[in-house]
Parts: C-alpha cells; sequence; structure tokens
C-alpha cells in the first residue's frame, strides 16, 4: 500500500481514500508483521517502499503500517490504536520497530516513551529500537558509529526487558 495522506485527527500517515478500503488483513502465509515508529524530524525523508524493503530485508518483518513518532506518548499509542483498528492482527502478535537515529543518546525522555510503550503493548511483544547513523549525502540508511550503538545497547540493556532489543538499521 502506498501511504500518501496525513490524517487530519493523528500523526499516523494513511492510504488514499477508496472506493471500497477493505481491512488490512494476515492471510497467514506471510511474514510476521511490525508496525515501525519513525521520528517526525526524518519521517519525510524515507518513502513506504524503502521502509517496506528494509524491514523484510533486515528483519524478514511485513510492514502492516507506519507512525509519525511524536514523542508525545498520548498521541502516539492513539496512532497506533487507529492503525491497528483498521487491521484485523492482533497488537500481540506484532513487532514494533521504532527508528532511531544513533547519533543521538538515548535520553530519559525516550527511555520513558519506550517503557510506556511495553506497559500498553504487553510484556511479550517484540520491540526493535532500529538505529540509523547520521545521514550521508543521498544515503538514508547509514550505519552508526559503534560508540553509538553501545551507548544504545547499554541504555535498553538497563530496562531488563529481554523481548526489546537493538539492531542496526543502517549500511
Amino acid at each position: 500500500r502506498t501511504f500518501q495522506r496525513q490524517s487530519d485527527t493523528s500523526n499516523m500517515m494513511l492510504p488514499p481514500e477508496p472506493e471500497h478500503q477493505e481491512p488490512l488483513t494476515d492471510s497467514g502465509e506471510s511474514l510476521p508483521s511490525t508496525i515501525i515508529f519513525v521520528p517526525e524530524d526524518i519521517d519525510p525523508v524515507f518513502s513506504e517502499d524503502d521502509l517496506a524493503d528494509r524491514i523484510q530485508s533486515m528483519f524478514r518483518l511485513r510492514m502492516l503500517g507506519r507512525v509519525r513518532l511524536t514523542m508525545d506518548y498520548a498521541k502516539d499509542k492513539a496512532a497506533l490504536k487507529l492503525l491497528m483498528d483498521q487491521t484485523d492482527v492482533a497488537l500481540s502478535a506484532t513487532r514494533l520497530v521504532i527508528m532511531q537515529e544513533a547519533w543521538q543518546p538515548p535520553i530519559q525522555e525516550t527511555i520513558s516513551w519506550i517503557r510506556n510503550l511495553r506497559n500498553s503493548v504487553g510484556k511479550k511483544t517484540g520491540i526493535i529500537v532500529a538505529l540509523i547513523g547520521k545521514p550521508f549525502h543521498e544515503i538514508k540508511f547509514t550505519s552508526p558509529r559503534n560508540s553509538d550503538l553501545l551507548i544504545w545497547e547499554h541504555a535498553i540493556d538497563s530496562m531488563g526487558d529481554p523481548y526489546i532489543r537493538i539492531e542496526n538499521f543502517g549500511g
């Protein structure tokens, strides 16, 4: 699906309005589903195809949808709920990918946001913090520096949650 318009009431990107819109479905024959949160400041840089292809090749997941990450937890949670309400896929069966710029350290606000997400989606829902490096010319998915990966890894490990992991989303 190509997502081309922004919802008037949320930070979620919605598909163009067709004559008759059927809910997104999971046939059971496809890859596991994921929702990706993309920070609002870099969201316009990445097309749906860029993200879907990257998620499939890196994580073997099928992108079910995308939420523009505002870091306002109430807004982001509402956008996730709105997206999930349009599907027949259970949130517990969906992995969540949170895209982050690795060179920006994981401040307390970010860790709190991830904890809030964890608390609302259940203890065993898989969460991947997908890190990219600083953009370089036309390269969107740049590799983060090893030192940045380590900083994020320590911050996420300190949460003590075995279902949240850090992944290099660049390169």
